[in-house]
């Protein structure tokens, strides 16, 4: 079996609108359930207690402005435990 998109979105915000939808997020993350939702779906995620996070900073060396992309990613494990 292959991995199963839940939820998919982009926003394009200014800083202090993206980083108000990161907090609620990190909020969200320490009552234990994540909710991601738009105008056609929403979905709810139980947390564990234990998650891994995984950051990511990358440069596009290849884009015509080279150095004017930065990418950072934050990505969260969230294993189900026994």
């Amino acid at each position: 079996m292959g991995i199963d998109r839940l939820f998919e979105t982009e926003i394009r915000e200014q800083r202090a609108g993206v980083a108000v939808y990161l907090r609620d997020a990190a909020d969200r993350l320490e009552a234990g359930e994540l909710e991601f939702h738009d105008d056609e779906e929403t979905v709810v995620l139980d947390v564990p207690e234990q998650v891994t996070l995984e950051v990511t900073v990358e440069q596009d060396d290849d884009a015509p402005d080279a150095g004017d992309v930065r990418r950072v990613r934050f990505e969260l494990h969230l294993e189900k435990t026994a």
